[in-house]
This record gives structure tokens, sequence and C-alpha cells, in this order.
């Protein structure tokens, strides 16, 4: 089944084009509506508030938030439409945009059009910009929910990953150098797919591996917290008991 969403554009405050020279570096603490920004010339670098850094150049789509904190900068000469609105998004479940996208043809020019728009400054050209804007995130979100249903490649790296090097305690940067997605939206995304976390799945198969090796009785406490990735016997102890119920020595004790 299908699941429900809708999108509405409460309030346009503006959508302007704007035109940036060599010395183009902007830095915001705190964003105070929803948006977009689109290149439209030259190329640079977006950094958010985690610091993860994305490139963007002509026809990148920044898709922003109220409150986010970034930075911009661009390597030369650069322009960019920019807008600020009210965006309220209802969803089922949770849906997240990723914060950058390649625009298609079809979306450039329907930006593009509705900055031009906006400069009527007129009841017909806002009414007008609400509808194209409304037909764009309307797009974004149809688009991410199509993405999300199929088979996803992002997520088979990642479990193949995890799969390799649940054993040791591995850094979240050891996965994200694998793909192109910022750390916040790759556990956003591992999250909707899986409905665990990263290191919730790692865990998972932690404690899995956990049950067999006890029930084989060939390890030791401290081996099996030793190849798992565990501190030591207790932390592992206290986890498997946490995770089902019963303590390592009954699993031992038990499976005669």
């Amino acid at each position: 089944m299908s699941r429900l969403f809708d999108v509405n554009i409460d309030k346009i405050h503006i959508i302007v084009q704007k035109n940036e020279n060599d010395d183009f570096n902007f830095v915001c603490p705190k964003r105070q509506w929803d948006g977009f920004v689109l290149f439209t010339k030259g190329s640079g670098v977006y950094k958010n508030r985690l610091g993860d850094e994305h490139a963007f150049s002509c026809g990148t789509l920044l898709l922003l938030n109220k409150d986010d904190s970034y930075e911009m900068h661009s390597d030369g000469p650069c322009s960019y439409i920019t807008s600020a609105i009210d965006l309220s998004v209802f969803f089922e479940t949770d849906i997240f945009l990723p914060t950058h996208i390649r625009c298609n043809e079809k979306q450039e020019k329907l930006i593009k059009e509705m900055c031009s728009t906006w400069q009527l400054q007129t009841m017909e050209a806002y009414t007008l910009c609400k509808i194209n804007l409304l037909k764009l995130y309307l797009e974004l979100y149809k688009n991410q929910i199509e993405k999300e249903s199929e088979p996803d490649e992002d997520i088979r790296v990642v479990k193949e990953y995890i799969h390799q090097n649940y054993g040791k305690n591995f850094d979240f940067s050891e996965i994200t150098k694998l793909l192109s997605l910022s750390p916040s939206f790759l556990r956003a995304k591992f999250k909707s797919k899986t409905g665990t976390t990263i290191c919730g799945y790692r865990d998972n198969l932690r404690i899995s591996s956990a049950y067999e090796m006890l029930k084989s009785k060939n390890f030791t406490l401290r081996e099996i917290a030793s190849v798992l990735g565990y501190c030591d016997e207790y932390h592992f102890s206290k986890a498997f008991k946490k995770a089902t119920g019963m303590s390592p020595g009954y699993i031992k004790q038990n499976n005669d």
C-alpha cells in the first residue's frame, strides 16, 4: 500500500537570483526559513552543521530546512537562485530528502520560471509560484519514496561492510568513504530502510554470533568478547543479557 503524504507551502517569503564575485563566502549560523538554492553558474563547496562537505556546480540543488546551519564557498564567480518559504510536510512514516541533488532539466526550468514570475510581485504571480513550488516538492518527495521502495545499492553496501566488520569497533567514517552520502543522511536512510540504526544492525549480528558461540561451548566469555569487539567479558555479558533477557552462562548451561 502506498504511504500517505502531504506537502503544503504555507508562505513564500522570497525567490531571487543572486550573482556573486570571486570572494563569495557565505556562512549561515541558523536558517530562518525552509527553502532551496539552485546553482546556475560556477562551482564550490557546501558544508553542513556536521562538517560534511559536498561539491556543487551548475545544476546542483540544495534543499535546506529551517534552523539549518551551513557554509557555502565558491571557486570563482557564481550565480544561484535562492528561496525562503514556510514548508509543512506530513508522512505516515519518515521520509528524508537528500540535502543536495542534481536537478533534471524539467526541475531546473521550473525553478527559473518561478524566479522570473516572482519578480512580477502580483497576486497572480504569487499564486503561480506557490503552485509550482508544490509541484517541485511533490515531485522530489515522490521520487524519494519510489527510490526507497526499490532495492537500494547504498544499503546493500553498508550491510555488506557490517557483515564483514561487525567484530571490530569500526569508525562510521569508514562506511561513508564508500559512498557519496553525508553521514547524517546515510544514518537516516539506513534507519528508514531497515528499521534500525547502523550500530543496532551491527549489535544484532554480534548477539546472534555470540549465541552460536555460546551454544558450541568451545569459547570462553573472554574469547567471545574479544572476537566480537566488546571491551571485556563484563560489557559483553551486560549487552547479551540486555538483548536476549538471558545471561551468557545460562545459554552455555542449557544447551547440552
